[in-house]
């Protein structure tokens, strides 16, 4: 009796199937939940910074390192920065295995050195990557022993749990604790992916980061890349080390945005040339260390050949660059950001010629030095934004 009649439920179906269309795609507008891309949508960021006049200036903080005594530092192979302002830093001590922390407090005096070498508890081989979780517990993640170790606070031993992977260099960690590890494993189901999604127990969840899963022994260079978790829930932003191609990853594999930085002096490459000589090919550019920022902006620092590269090869020992401790003398370091829910480059710019290791928190970075005797120290700045036209990177709300 209240049945609707039949020559009308065509017309009603239609209406229903519009209607729930609409509402999936208003939520999907409401929660700006991007959609899976193909290969060919990649969006192209060109030269023409979106503030010309604004600059980037570097404030120097703090330096570590002594050429005496327990203080003594390295190039870091992992570093961290807790609530109280103490660095924690984990180096070699003259090896490439880092198998302790070294502790100093903000203004850069040592305090003390965490963990020893061996395999049991609270002993590393080489400690690639430190977590501080909130209340300052640490996690210190080996590499040789493919083990997370959990450190209290007042840093004492509380556990440690096993991993299959062991991609901790180039890692990023999601909000649910989750690690997205570089690590190219070469078995038939995970061989072409450059990274490894890997769970609390240390378990391989999904490979990833890859959209045509290949491989060729002669082009390792795809699988040199950088990642950095978004501040927009479980995505990761990849950064190519050859290719400078910036894709916005979930924890599914689905790649959700792709922006290829396109400028002339960073031609893309699938493997590298060595040695460089002076009548050589031009070095290549190399995408060095990244970061996204809490706006979801990504930090990019390129090594490119400085335009006297030929003249200073030339006048080395040897007349070529066999000591990569050498390497800093023919690049320049290129500082860039860019906005991804814009497409736009907002800065391009050349630093002072230091040798930069790594981004710290939001607005800190790293680099390296030798003095004139060759004692190591590691050097904090941090990085300020200078806009005569009030062109704020930090309030988007002034654009």
């Amino acid at each position: 009796m209240f049945g609707t009649p039949q020559r009308f439920q065509p017309l009603l179906s239609v209406l229903w199937n519009c209607l729930r269309t609409a509402v999936w795609v208003s939520v999907g507008v409401a929660l700006q939940v991007p959609k899976p891309t193909t290969a060919q949508e990649i969006r192209v960021v060109r030269d023409s910074p979106a503030c010309d006049s604004c600059r980037l200036t570097l404030e120097h903080l703090v330096t570590f390192g002594e050429r005496e005594g327990p203080g003594r530092v390295m190039k870091p192979t992992a570093m961290a920065r807790d609530s109280r302002g103490n660095y924690l830093i984990a180096h070699g001590d003259g090896g490439g295995h880092a198998r302790q922390v070294w502790v100093f407090d903000p203004d850069g005096a040592f305090v003390q050195t965490l963990g020893r070498e061996g395999d049991g508890p609270g002993e590393y081989r080489s400690i690639r990557r430190i977590d501080v979780l909130p209340g300052d517990t640490l996690e210190l993640f080996d590499v040789r022993l493919r083990r997370r170790t959990t450190l209290s606070p007042d840093h004492t031993f509380l556990a440690s749990q096993s991993y299959e992977a062991a991609g901790f260099p180039g890692s990023a960690r999601l909000p649910d604790g989750r690690l997205v590890l570089r690590q190219h494993i070469r078995t038939p189901e995970r061989v072409g992916y450059p990274f490894q999604l890997v769970d609390r127990s240390g378990k391989i969840v999904r490979s990833l980061g890859s959209l045509n899963p290949q491989h060729r022994p002669k082009e390792e260079v795809k699988y040199m890349r950088s990642v950095a978790s978004s501040p927009k829930g479980s995505l990761f932003w990849t950064i190519g080390y050859g290719d400078y191609l910036m894709e916005l990853w979930d924890t599914t594999g689905a790649r959700l945005d792709a922006l290829q930085r396109e400028t002339k002096w960073f031609e893309p490459y699938v493997s590298e040339l060595w040695p460089i000589t002076p009548d050589g090919p031009t070095p290549q550019s190399q995408v060095r260390i990244v970061k996204v920022d809490s706006e979801n902006r990504i930090w990019t620092l390129v090594r490119k050949a400085k335009e006297d590269w030929r003249m200073i090869l030339r006048s080395l020992p040897g007349g070529h660059e066999e000591d990569a401790s050498l390497i800093q003398n023919v690049y320049d370091w290129v500082l860039e950001i860019v906005d991804p829910d814009t497409g736009e480059l907002l800065v391009s710019q050349v630093l002072e010629d230091r040798e930069y290791v790594r981004f710290l928190d939001e607005d800190l970075i790293v680099s390296y030095r030798e003095d004139s005797v060759g004692f190591p120290f590691l050097d904090i700045w941090r990085i300020k934004f200078v806009s005569p036209q009030a062109f704020s990177l930090l309030d988007r709300s002034s654009r």
